[in-house]
């Protein structure tokens, strides 16, 4: 139960620190947010990482090998985050699109009002 919570708190706070990031390289310093955010994700990448590798899991293996599995492991955790949010807005858009944007019911009834 411990490694759960030490891995959301590690969530909370990487969360925290890539809003603060992009924040500060939009806000104080003007970049713009195609260039802020993914030097906040890069960073928050790397200490996601660290932290889980010597907080949450308290790791003695090499660094090395364990940083080339996470690689293939965010490889793997962005296809199937591609596949459920693309899934999710197809659904969500044809909901959309059916009881609303086509539907003659939905125009018929506020012409008549």
């Amino acid at each position: 139960m411990a490694k759960m919570i030490f891995f959301l708190l590690g969530g909370v706070f990487n969360y925290a620190v890539k809003i603060g990031i992009t924040v500060l390289l939009t806000g104080l310093l003007k970049l713009p947010y195609y260039v802020s955010y993914p030097v906040s994700l890069v960073a928050v990448i790397v200490f996601s990482f660290y932290y889980n590798f010597h907080v949450t899991f308290r790791s003695r293996t090499s660094q090395n090998q364990r940083f080339l599995a996470y690689a293939a492991a965010l490889r793997l955790y962005y296809v199937v985050s591609i596949v459920i949010s693309t899934t999710t807005i197809v659904v969500a858009k044809y909901l959309l699109f059916d009881r609303v944007v086509f539907n003659e019911d939905y125009f018929m009834g506020a012409a008549t009002e």
